[in-house]
Order: structure tokens, then C-alpha cells, then sequence
């Protein structure tokens, strides 16, 4: 049964499970061919463009038994071995090697490392973007380094991709490759412009992230919106937006003033 053009796979019997096949082309280029058959009782044959194309355990990779996210980890994502359990292989500093962990499970560590969780790392991340599907999110906080998802980040065929390791980007038929700084490629099956619309977003929020962190960003009770006229080279305001929780907050200190103030005329009356 041919699953994709350079993959066939080879069995003889009923019972089956999904798991993930990870290949590594030549040049270091990385496809991800989706979903193939594995048989439950022993390892089946698979031919990969003329290539032996190995499972997880048997190419030999590096397992770790922790793992937290680092500054210099470029990706990482889902797979499984031949005993169906769900791995993280993770690329760090120019190092390719397995995690017996989830990747769920290295980013809630990861973030209980810095006293945070996955589930307020999104909600922050909502904050700044708003309510958008696979949204990215900060996995470092001190040092601003973001991630974003390729697929649902529930789904374990789902790459997390550190947004300022990216060098280049270039379509490919209905697939992305992605150059990062390591020198390493990533060849992923996403449509460029949805990718370059999550890139874009994770380079913003960590923009923004980075620059609280140095005190740069300050928040302001008036919303402004400026207008440029060529004609005169004049900026005019176009529209103003107040907080509403700030300015609530400024009218009830400024009457809790005026009516301390009283009080006190009428003790000195008295």
C-alpha cells in the first residue's frame, strides 16, 4: 500500500496502530511523512525511496530522561517508538537527540522551572493577541523566548518552534522549509502563508515580551491613534481611548479626596 510517493509499506495481518514516521533526508533535511502502520506483535518492513527508513529506537538517537527548554533549542516535536510511546525529539544547539518525555510535558516543566504553567503562559499570551487558534506563547520568560505551534499543540504530531532561531523561510509545493541558524533544515506540511501568519505573530509577542522585560514598554491610560499629512507634515490625533478600569479608578480617588475634604472643613466649623 503506497501511503506517499517515496513511501510504501509492507505487512501481512489485521491489527495495527497509527504512529508517526519522522525521516531524515540528505543535507539534514528533516520530513515529517505523517501517519503510517506499525503491527503490534513485531517491526515491519518499511522502504523509504530505495532507503531502509529505521523507527525511532532502532536509528540509535540519544535518549534523555529530562529535559527543559533551553535558549538554544531550535524545535522539537512528537514521536513514537516501536512500543507506541509518545517521545520528544528535540533540537538543541545543533544536537538531535530523543526525550522520554511529551512535549507537553517538557514545556509544564519547563515552565514550573520559572514558577509559571503552560495553561497561564497561553492566557498571557492571549492578552497580547487575543482569542487566536495555536497561539505562540513564552516558555522562558526572563529571557522573552517564545514558541509556536504548527498544529494544536494537544495533537502529538505538533512541532514547537523557537521563533528566533528561524533564519529563512521558503515554500515548497504545499509544505515549508525552514533555515535555521544552526544550519539545519525543517520541512514541514504547512502552507507558507499560514506559517509565515504564526511566525509573524510569535516575533511580535516577543517582541513585546522583551521589551517589558527591560522596562521599555509602559502601559498608558490614554489610546492614541495618529494620522501623518504629507500636505502639511502634521500629525493629527484621530481617535482617543481611555481604560475604562483606570479612569473608574481616578473618579472614585478623586472623590474619596473631595469627600475627606469635607470632613475635615466641617471638624474645623465645629
Amino acid at each position: 500500500m503506497i501511503l506517499t510517493h517515496s513511501l510504501h509499506f509492507i505487512s501481512s495481518g489485521k491489527r495495527h496502530k497509527f504512529l508517526s514516521i519522522l525521516r531524515i533526508l540528505p543535507g539534514n533535511h528533516v520530513l515529517f511523512m505523517g501517519k503510517c502502520y506499525f503491527k503490534f506483535t513485531r517491526l515491519i518492513q518499511l522502504i523509504c525511496a530505495g532507503e531502509s527508513c529505521q523507527t525511532v529506537d532502532e536509528r540509535g538517537s540519544v535518549m534523555r530522561d529530562h529535559y527543559i527548554v533551553t535558549k538554544d533549542m531550535s524545535w522539537m516535536a512528537g514521536v513514537y517508538d516501536k512500543n507506541a510511546r509518545l517521545l520528544t525529539r528535540v533540537l538543541d544547539n545543533d544536537e538531535d537527540f530523543l526525550v522520554n518525555m511529551t512535549p507537553v510535558e517538557i514545556l509544564d516543566e519547563t515552565l514550573n522551572f520559572y514558577g509559571f504553567d503552560l495553561r497561564g503562559a497561553l492566557n498571557g499570551a492571549k492578552k497580547v493577541h487575543g482569542n487566536v487558534k495555536m497561539s505562540p506563547f513564552i516558555v522562558i520568560p526572563p529571557h522573552a523566548v517564545c514558541l509556536f505551534p504548527t498544529k494544536s499543540p494537544s495533537r502529538h504530531d505538533c512541532i514547537f518552534i523557537n521563533v528566533q532561531h528561524i533564519l529563512n523561510t521558503l515554500p515548497r509545493d504545499r509544505s515549508t522549509k525552514i533555515q535555521f541558524i544552526t544550519g539545519r533544515s525543517l520541512i514541514i506540511p504547512s502552507r507558507y502563508g499560514q506559517f509565515i501568519q504564526k511566525k509573524d505573530k510569535a516575533e511580535q509577542l516577543q517582541r513585546i515580551i522583551a521589551a517589558r522585560n527591560e522596562g521599555k514598554f509602559e502601559t498608558s491610560y490614554h489610546k492614541r491613534e495618529y494620522f501623518y499629512c504629507r500636505e502639511t507634515g502634521f500629525l493629527t490625533i484621530t481617535r482617543e481611548d481611555r481604560d475604562k478600569d483606570a479612569e473608574e479608578d481616578r473618579n472614585s480617588n478623586s472623590e474619596n479626596g473631595k469627600s475627606k475634604d469635607k470632613k475635615r472643613k466641617k471638624k474645623k466649623d465645629q
